[in-house]
């Protein structure tokens, strides 16, 4: 340190520091969200690449998905456990199954919103079935409506970093849609309540969903190469 400021006058040193002080309080808010950008886009690539590969092995062992067991009743933990242990989280490597574990990660009380007055919170052990996977990312999984369960239709989301917060749809949290053997972006608009979107529609479109249906933003995702933009909204 002394090599560096040789030949400086206390003054001119101090100022030094000050101004270097300066410069990484400004630079420090993009470092941090260029990492947790980094970070996000990551787990996103490895959770979709995971689930793919786990339905590929699955169709080795089960046959087309096509011929998958339809007869789970609706809303039954114990047989969407059953069915999800069968034909995908077997494939996959786990920190915690859920499925009849008392662990409190499990019994953790989420709530999935982006801004207060769209707060929705669920009990994962009552409503829905968790899974949570080595790296503490985790997904909970629901059916996706009683007519659904035919088409093995089901609502995904997936946390990059479980119980830990924001625990807020479009910054932490995903929504996907698993439908007739393969995983998609969740293209309903849930917080509205009416339409949906398609990967296909242009990015302006994907946008503006995601900013009011922040369920839908998983497909600006997806349709950008899970890369966050600088018009990502969240």
């Amino acid at each position: 340190m002394y090599k560096i400021f040789k030949g400086f006058t206390p003054a001119e040193v101090l100022l030094t520091i000050v101004i270097i002080a300066i410069i990484a309080v400004m630079t420090l808010p993009a470092v941090m969200q260029n990492f947790r950008h980094s970070e996000i886009e990551t787990r996103l690539k490895k959770f979709y690449s995971t689930m793919e590969n786990a339905i590929r092995l699955s169709q080795v062992d089960h046959g087309s998905s096509a011929q998958w067991d339809t007869t789970m009743a609706y809303n039954d933990i114990k047989s969407l456990y059953n069915w999800f242990d069968e034909y995908i989280m077997q494939y996959t490597k786990l920190l915690l199954n859920c499925n009849q574990n008392s662990n409190k990660k499990c019994l953790a009380e989420y709530s999935y919103c982006t801004i207060p007055d769209r707060c929705t919170t669920s009990t994962i052990s009552t409503s829905s079935i968790m899974y949570i996977f080595l790296d503490g990312s985790s997904i909970v999984a629901l059916t996706g409506g009683s007519t659904q369960i035919s088409r093995r239709s089901f609502h995904i989301r997936f946390d990059i970093n479980g119980a830990k917060k924001p625990n807020m749809l479009g910054k932490d949290v995903f929504s996907f849609r698993f439908k007739d053997g393969h995983l998609y972006c969740d293209d309903h608009k849930g917080t509205t309540g009416s339409g949906s979107v398609s990967i296909s529609d242009s990015r302006e479109t994907l946008i503006s969903s995601c900013k009011s249906d922040p369920q839908t933003c998983t497909c600006l995702l997806m349709k950008d190469g899970w890369v966050i933009k600088k018009d990502y909204p969240y």
